[in-house]
């Protein structure tokens, strides 16, 4: 085997190595710095909007706004095969509630879901000064008095498991100690998800978001094989450069 050929099957065994690594679960993170809407980024979030506002992208902040009145919901998701939820599944969002109100108990104009796994969920509802969970019943469920509407803050949800009854720990502006905490619950979703936003009908108002991120993107697919074997013509058909030999003196 030629020196040539040794050294171009590095690169085709990483090629190879890449294309055919098993998918798994990655960070994404989208931040409204970037001047990039989340369904812009990759991978992308899916916008949701029923609303008659439609998101606003500006100074580095997302704002959604909707209307009680108007059973209207707004917002972004990822689900499905966009997600591979680890057994630890971590979310971060920066986000200031403007205003807002609901009509139903268990609900709250700032919405963030988490659904790891099928038939298993739960929401982080931001209200006014006030944040909480829901249990068992998709029912109103423990709560904590902070402040949510002075400012940006930070919320960290942390999900350790993806089964009913696995643990939630709520942090607030990087404490160490959880304001929250609760447990997934049975729920009817059919397929992972994450989402955030306004989340339903009976509620309504105007938040303003800068961060949204999450460990739980699923890696790209293997790519086919014909795509492995272009990358490695490319780069084992290559001829090499040959260096000019002087002519030797004698």
């Amino acid at each position: 085997m030629s020196i040539f050929a040794r050294r171009c099957l590095a690169p085709c065994a990483l090629v190879l190595w890449f294309v055919a690594a098993p998918a798994g679960a990655v960070p994404v993170a989208w931040d409204a710095s970037s001047g990039k809407f989340p369904d812009q980024i990759n991978p992308p979030f899916t916008l949701f909007d029923t609303a008659v506002a439609n998101p606003v992208l500006s100074n580095g902040t997302l704002t959604l706004s909707t209307t009680v009145a108007g059973s209207d919901i707004l917002g972004y998701r990822q689900s499905g095969t966009q997600l591979n939820v680890p057994a630890n599944l971590q979310i971060d969002a920066r986000v200031h509630l403007v205003s807002g109100s609901s009509q139903a108990p268990n609900r709250a104009p700032i919405g963030i879901q988490f659904a790891p796994a099928s038939g298993v969920g739960n929401f982080l509802w931001i209200d006014t000064d006030t944040v909480f969970l829901n249990t068992a019943g998709d029912v109103r469920g423990p709560s904590a008095s902070i402040d949510t509407d002075g400012g940006f803050h930070t919320y960290h949800i942390d999900v350790a498991g993806t089964t009913v009854g696995s643990v939630i720990s709520v942090f607030y502006d990087g404490g160490a100690i959880p304001v929250l905490t609760g447990n997934l619950f049975s729920s009817s979703n059919t397929e992972p998800e994450i989402s955030w936003g306004d989340l339903s009908d009976p509620v309504g108002g105007t938040s303003e978001w800068q961060h949204f991120e999450h460990n739980a993107a699923a890696t790209p697919e293997p790519v086919g094989a014909a795509l492995a074997a272009a990358c490695t013509a490319l780069l084992c058909t290559s001829r090499p450069n040959r260096r000019r030999r002087s002519t030797p003196h004698v």
